[in-house]
């Protein structure tokens, strides 16, 4: 151990390829000014840690240099795991990446993505690079993520009407169970088939006329028919694109039996979309005083689709097109004016795809503070950005299809253990229903805004439901306080997320 902790970065006479910076100076350099985590291990062992990495792991430098590094690992299954994993990985293409799990001195669990390379490829006793970036806040992203889209998928299907999105020529994009139900096939054959094919040839030649209406005029088409015995509404609402041009229709159908019978019926719908984050995998990229590529690694390289040979020497402003330039020249200013910073960036790519991408970059100094250029940490957040101007986009359609449903939808927060229920959400149907502004109720108690539910029985099936997990429907009931006096039925669900959800009407 003393043998390996006495080593320095100058009597292994690393040498470093493809660089225009003496080794000694870079490595310097990047310890001083990269946004991420760098060390260098023989054997497992701390012989080299940068500022950012010490912060990262609450750790001096002096605690870590000559220790192994299981000391940084929560448990011996992730210490071997790296090990197994990462090394593998380097021996089949020279680097290794692999996702895992750091504790920092205090006890704080982060998850990071380790990055690591041979020093020399054809001798790793030389020891081994590598950059440990904390993903923890993008982790707790997904894991935000990964439980709206339950929720989302248990509201719309918890809603008794069935909810359909099709194309202009009537591919299904989404459908809920009850469509399945009332058609009786698995949903997993409705989603992408024509609608028109999975109904009779009566039905469908009126549904495709009407579906011409909505998307002619683009406006919203109301109409009934009757299938098997039951009555139902047909609402065809217009989906538009930034154009004002129909991209796709929303189709809600409730069933009118029982309304007809009782001059009632319970209507909703919501839904939303998700958006995934994929995992980010770094680039580090240098440029001198002149912005042009000093030097770059395998990954970034590969990002942009050329070779590290290709990218030394080229100017900045090689990778990206004219707006991006601009862009480039504000963001360069401020690094001259020693501001480190995070932001989007869209690249052009070798084969002149674009490339977008997430930059946490710093300045770099020399001794006397006149300023050599910049690093950066790169990573792709292609997939990201498609997937959020989807999520986007799908967001809109529903909230167009919420907001413009006829029935009334109310969402509540449970406070106190089930015992009080505190306003979430409501629809513009609630809100004219009901005679009030979401924003008016926002936060208040339901005992607060509609203080006759106790006496209805209402409050003790949103208890119950709470409780057991349970739907219940509550019957058709006069309600009346000081405010409203009007007859409602109640069909009363909760969310994964514990919330609980009102549709009256």
């Amino acid at each position: 151990m003393k043998e390996i902790t006495k080593k320095t970065l100058d009597d292994n006479n690393y040498k470093i390829p493809n660089s225009t910076i003496p080794y000694k100076e870079m490595i310097e350099g990047i310890s001083k000014a990269a946004p991420i985590g760098i060390g260098i291990v023989i054997n497992r062992v701390f012989i080299f840690v940068n500022d950012f990495l010490c912060d990262m792991l609450e750790y001096s430098r002096e605690e870590l240099i000559g220790k192994n590094s299981r000391i940084v690992y929560p448990t011996d299954e992730d210490y071997e795991y790296v090990g197994k994993e990462k090394y593998q990985k380097m021996k089949k293409s020279i680097a290794g990446a692999v996702e895992t799990r750091f504790r920092t001195k205090s006890g704080k669990i982060l998850n990071v993505i380790l990055s690591s390379s041979y020093i020399e490829k054809d001798n790793p006793e030389k020891g081994v690079i590598f950059t440990a970036q904390d993903i923890t806040d993008k982790k707790n992203t997904e894991n935000q993520l990964i439980n709206t889209e339950k929720s989302l998928k248990a509201f719309v299907n918890g809603i008794p009407e069935s909810i359909l999105l099709i194309d202009k020529n009537g591919i299904v994009i989404e459908a809920n169970d009850t469509v399945s139900k009332r058609l009786q096939i698995p949903k997993d054959k409705i989603i992408g088939a024509c609608i028109y094919n999975l109904i009779d040839r009566e039905t469908s030649s009126r549904r495709k006329e009407y579906v011409k209406r909505v998307i002619s005029a683009k406006l919203p088409v109301k109409f009934e028919d009757v299938r098997s015995g039951r009555i139902i509404e047909n609402n065809l609402y217009p989906i538009l694109d930034d154009n004002g041009e129909v991209t796709h229709i929303a189709i809600i159908g409730y069933d009118l039996t029982e309304k007809r019978k009782n001059e009632e019926i319970l209507r909703q719908s919501e839904n939303k979309h998700r958006s995934l984050i994929e995992s980010l995998q770094e680039g580090i990229w240098i440029i001198d005083e002149n912005e042009c590529t000093s030097f770059v690694n395998p990954k970034m390289a590969d990002m942009l689709g050329y070779s590290v040979e290709e990218m030394i020497g080229k100017h900045l402003f090689d990778f990206m097109d004219e707006n991006g330039i601009e862009i480039a020249k504000k963001y360069l200013e401020r690094r001259k004016s020693g501001v480190k910073e995070q932001h989007d960036f869209e690249f052009i790519k070798k084969n002149g795809e674009r490339f977008y991408a997430s930059i946490v970059t710093s300045p770099i100094f020399g001794s006397n503070g006149e300023y050599k250029g910049a690093l950066a940490s790169i990573q792709d957040i292609t997939e990201r950005k498609i997937a959020e101007k989807k999520l986007k986009e799908s967001e809109e359609r529903y909230r167009e299809l919420y907001n413009n449903m006829s029935t009334c939808v109310a969402i509540y927060e449970v406070k106190d253990n089930g015992n009080d229920f505190i306003f979430k959400g409501l629809n513009r149907a609630g809100e004219e229903s009901s005679k009030v502004k979401f924003e008016e109720i926002k936060g208040k108690s339901v005992l607060e805004v509609f203080p006759s539910v106790k006496e209805i029985g209402l409050f003790d099936v949103f208890k119950r439901v709470y409780d057991t997990g349970k739907p219940e429907y509550h019957p058709t009931t006069l309600y009346k306080d000081e405010r409203i006096s009007q007859w409602v039925e109640n069909y009363v669900y909760k969310l994964p997320s514990g919330e609980i959800v009102a549709m009256y009407d």
